[in-house]
This record gives structure tokens, sequence and C-alpha cells, in this order.
């Protein structure tokens, strides 16, 4: 698991699925310093590898924070608290089966632009991704991604795993509530008034 952690530790910007002339399905990592790494492993599989390199139960995250923001399916991931990566579809499968979504991670998208159908998201690394969704679509992933990020570091805070750097980046977060921030409230308000009641 040396070369998972050599992935997370390197900043990962993406995990992109390809169709590659004569290697078939291969996995495209792009990093945070705009290098590229074509990878035979699935998304699937680096997923998983980089949830338990940090103790994390992949499903266990994708319930925990999908019913953060009232979602079952792409649920962005919080693996790190440099790296969430928000699920988003890149190409049409070929072969049935072959999944259809690449991962971006939040903390590198500096830019999203589309044309009605179509989207093309911009990495910090100058990249762009083209994302067969619609802008709208995006937009609302990243927002989600935003709301889970912010949930994941008072976690990390509180149970003591987060460095200095992240406890300063929990701080700045003390500031006047958004409507995401007050519509998680009242989910979790009316999630305790149900068990008070019985």
């Amino acid at each position: 698991m040396k070369d998972v952690q050599m992935i997370i530790d390197r900043g990962v910007s993406a995990f992109v699925p390809r169709y590659v002339q004569d290697h078939g399905r291969v996995t495209v990592i792009i990093y945070g310093d705009g290098s590229r790494v074509k990878d035979k492993r699935t998304i699937r599989w680096l997923l998983k590898a980089l949830a338990m390199n940090r103790g994390w139960d992949l499903k266990a995250l994708r319930q925990r924070y999908g019913k953060l923001i009232g979602q079952r399916n792409l649920v962005p991931l919080p693996i790190t608290p440099s790296l969430v990566l928000i699920p988003l579809k890149m190409i049409k499968p070929v072969v049935p089966g072959d999944g259809a979504m690449g991962y971006v991670n939040f903390l590198h998208i500096s830019d999203v632009q589309g044309d009605g159908r179509y989207t093309s998201v911009k990495l910090k690394s100058g990249h762009c991704l083209k994302v067969l969704q619609r802008p709208k679509s995006v937009h609302y992933s990243i927002n989600r991604a935003g709301l889970i990020h912010r949930e994941f570091l008072y976690c990390m805070v509180g149970s003591g795993r987060a460095s200095m750097p992240w406890l300063q980046l929990a701080e700045d977060y003390h500031c006047p509530a958004t409507k995401g921030d007050i519509a998680i409230i009242e989910r979790k308000l009316e999630t305790l008034l149900d068990k008070i009641k019985l």
C-alpha cells in the first residue's frame, strides 16, 4: 500500500477513466503539480485502497455523508482534509459494467464552465476535464462537497486527527450560516425529534 500513500502525498487532483488503444480501460491520475500517470487499476479499486489507507470504510463514508446531504448516490467522498472526491460522469462506457464516473478533488477545482449540455471543469494545475453533465448538476455536486468538507473538518478536529493547518481552516468556518448550513441543521433536528418521539 506504499503506492497508495504516495498517491495521497502527491496531492491528487482527479481520477479520470479513459479507454486507451492496446491497453483497454485505464485510470489517469492527475496530480496537483500537473503531472499525469496512467494506472491499470480501476477507480473503484483506488477509492477502496485510499479509504482503507486512512482507516475509513467506503460504504460507511457514503452512508454517513449521504445522509448529511440527503443523497444516496454519487456522494462526494472525504478521504483526508485535503482530498474530497466528487463523482462526475466523464465517459460513456463501451463495455457493460465499466463505470462512467471519474472523481475530482473538490479543493483542486479552479473554474467550471458549460454550454448547457456538457461542462468543463478546470483544475488549479491547468488541466481541463470534460464532464458529461450539465453545469447546474456539476455546481450542485461541488456545493454538496463543500458541505461535506466542512463537516469532515469538524469531525477531524473533534477526534484530534486534524493537524494544525486544518485546525486553522476549521476556525475560518466560524462565520454566518448559509442556507445549506441551515438545511443541514433542520435535517439533524428532524432526525433528533423522530428519535425522541419513539
